[in-house]
């Protein structure tokens, strides 16, 4: 399924951001898109699925147009499927959550089936409506102002960079990748969140003074903004920054642990990109446990790249 975003569909106001999100990417960049609904063996519901794939196909025709639009009515559990159409897509996208959803679920479990099962990316879309995860749940020791780490843009491009060296290909390199085109299409900011862990405690030390950074109020974390070429993995971004010549790039470095960084990066974003395995030493997941927790907890869609 070569030059194909799959998309899947189930008629909830998940997927619908999901055939919106593809559908215009397709568009974007020249390609096709196909949606997909799955009806588990033996139920019947043939005829509600037309209905929900005629429905998807007239929303993504108004972004991509009808010729660009294919829809397949599958049987099977959905994320087996979807993981089964990935085979040479250049793009899965899902909802972040489905229909039947209870109130108050973080993420569906489709998109957890699929992200990081596949290789490429795998877009979550999440709309408006969806549930709130609000009740971060995160030990917050730097006392973040969650909307207020970065600053700036509202809109744009956020992506998750790790510790991998020049020359070490891998899913981060595949990420920024992803990243830099996403902001290309959309001619947004670039944002790159450098999080660096290993030089946090667990809370911030009795009796210090307020922390400096980019948050209001000085309730930020120790983040700075710096020169690409401050940061120590500049050379990461060398290639990327040649290909995509005009993406505006800000590099920010926090000692803040990676989920509530990009959490907080996350309330100003349009897309946030991650590597499957998140920022740690975690790869033997399928999904790592920051790229879990991210798609969890964002304020935006998120693509997990892998």
């Amino acid at each position: 399924m070569s030059g194909v975003i799959v998309a899947g569909t189930d008629g909830s106001a998940g997927a619908a951001a999901a055939v919106r999100w593809a559908a215009d990417d397709a568009s974007r960049r020249g390609l096709r898109v196909h949606l997909v609904h799955a009806v588990p063996a033996g139920v019947s519901g043939t005829e509600e699925g037309e209905r929900v794939l005629a429905e998807a196909a007239r929303v993504a025709a108004r972004y991509a147009g009808a010729s660009a639009v294919t829809t397949e009515l599958a049987e099977g559990r959905p994320d087996e499927v979807l993981r089964e159409r990935a085979t040479g897509a250049a793009e899965v996208v899902v909802g972040s959550h489905g229909a039947g959803v209870a109130p108050g679920t973080l993420v569906g479990s489709v998109p957890l089936r699929v992200a990081g099962h596949v290789a490429g990316a795998v877009v979550v879309a999440r709309c408006p409506q969806a549930p709130d995860s609000g009740g971060m749940g995160f030990d917050d020791p730097y006392g973040i102002a969650f909307g207020d780490l970065g600053g700036g843009q509202v809109g744009r491009i956020v992506v998750g960079a790790g510790d991998e060296r020049a020359g070490e290909a891998g899913e981060g390199d595949r990420a920024l990748e992803f990243a830099f085109e996403q902001a290309r299409l959309h001619r947004r900011p670039l944002l790159v969140v450098h999080a660096r862990p290993e030089h946090a405690t667990t809370r911030r030390p009795p009796g210090r003074g307020p922390l400096t950074g980019t948050g209001a109020g000085g309730r930020s974390p120790e983040a700075q903004t710096v020169d690409v070429e401050e940061w120590h993995g500049e050379e990461r971004l060398a290639g990327p920054r040649e290909r995509y010549p005009d993406v505006t790039v800000t590099c920010e470095v926090t000692r803040c642990p990676p989920v509530p960084a990009l959490v907080a990066a996350s309330t100003r974003a349009a897309l946030l990109v991650v590597g499957s395995r998140g920022l740690g030493p975690v790869g033997s997941l399928l999904l790592g446990s920051v790229s879990r927790s991210v798609l969890h907890h964002a304020r935006c869609t998120v693509a997990v790249v892998r």
